[in-house]
């Protein structure tokens, strides 16, 4: 999965250059806050945005399962 992660940004990379010029960015701010932090703050960082990303997604997922249910109840 990493494999595959690293040959569609190389490609994205590549072809979209609105996506390199944000790469770069997020690539310095990486490197400079692991150089600034360490190691471990900066994938605790990442794994803290990662797990916000999928906190709020499930709960719009469950805003959607809440709304669909009472659209069947006022059927």
């Amino acid at each position: 999965m990493i494999v595959i992660g690293y040959f569609l940004f190389q490609f994205a990379y590549d072809k979209f250059p609105a996506f390199a010029t944000a790469a770069d960015d997020v690539i310095k701010l990486v490197k400079s806050f692991y150089a600034e932090y360490g190691l471990w703050a900066t994938i605790g960082a990442i794994g803290f945005i990662c797990m916000a990303v999928w906190a709020l997604g499930e709960e719009l997922k469950r805003k959607e399962r809440r709304k669909e249910a009472m659209k069947e109840m006022m059927k």
